[in-house]
């Protein structure tokens, strides 16, 4: 097992509250919505204190599969563990105010199996790149959400 660590932030014009909600809501609409990389979602289980789900992605034109459980840690925090074919991951995400708005961050490590440690060498600076749009992609979903009509 090789282990890699990655590290993603950005600020939202949102609340704090706003923010927690926005990402600790996971819904199956989110494929193609939130995160480009997302093609499909099926949620497996939502209680109050975890949601599980199981998520198709395109990485790279490289399918993947994931087996993801979020958990919250209100009023500013969450982490998501992940299962995929290569290995696990565990992203650390919390919250913090900033007098733009909310400061996201996000830590994520990974710990992968060869080849698929190799590969994610090979592309640990593309990857770190996709995790940082990926994470600024949810900040501009949130915030172009307070624009749209109510359903």
């Amino acid at each position: 097992m090789s282990s890699l660590r990655f590290h993603a932030s950005g600020i939202v014009r949102a609340s704090l509250e706003e923010a927690f909600a926005w990402w600790t809501d996971l819904r199956e609409d989110d494929a193609g919505r939130i995160m480009p990389p997302l093609r499909e979602r099926t949620i497996v289980e939502k209680t109050a204190g975890q949601t599980l789900t199981e998520d198709r992605w395109s990485i790279f034109g490289v399918p993947m599969r994931t087996r993801a459980t979020l958990r919250p840690h209100p009023p500013d925090g969450w982490e998501v563990t992940s299962e995929l074919r290569g290995g696990t991951a565990r992203d650390v995400v919390w919250l913090t105010t900033v007098p733009e708005g909310t400061r996201v961050t996000m830590e994520l490590a990974m710990d992968l199996r060869w080849p698929w440690s190799w590969a994610a060498r090979a592309l640990q600076p593309a990857l770190a790149r996709l995790f940082q749009k990926d994470l600024e992609a949810v900040n501009r979903s949130l915030e172009a959400s307070f624009h749209e009509e109510p359903k």
